[in-house]
């Protein structure tokens, strides 16, 4: 199930806050913000899983392909403890 930051009221919040509330809720977060990409601030291991999307242009589109490619991939890559990066023409996975 997808729920946006803002329909948990945790627009406006730190990052810290907001990975906070995934842990609790045993949740992936989702983003295109970039602090979240690195390991030594946010560590995949602690973590239900973060997919720092990265689209060419950042459009609604471009985001909702990205999504829908990383979307298919679970079946046969964890996300649990792991870090993903999705680009257009690639995803790069880190433990």
């Amino acid at each position: 199930m997808w729920i946006p930051v803002l329909a948990e009221q945790l627009g406006g919040k730190t990052d810290a806050e907001i990975l906070t509330a995934c842990i609790r809720e045993n949740r992936t977060l989702i983003t295109l913000d970039l602090d979240f990409s690195d390991i030594r601030l946010h560590p995949p291991e602690n973590y239900q899983g973060i997919w720092v999307l990265r689209p060419a242009l950042q459009s609604i589109g471009n985001t909702l392909d990205l999504l829908r490619r990383a979307l298919s991939m679970p079946a046969t890559e964890p996300i649990q403890g792991r870090r993903w990066i999705v680009e257009p023409d690639r995803v790069r996975i880190r433990d």
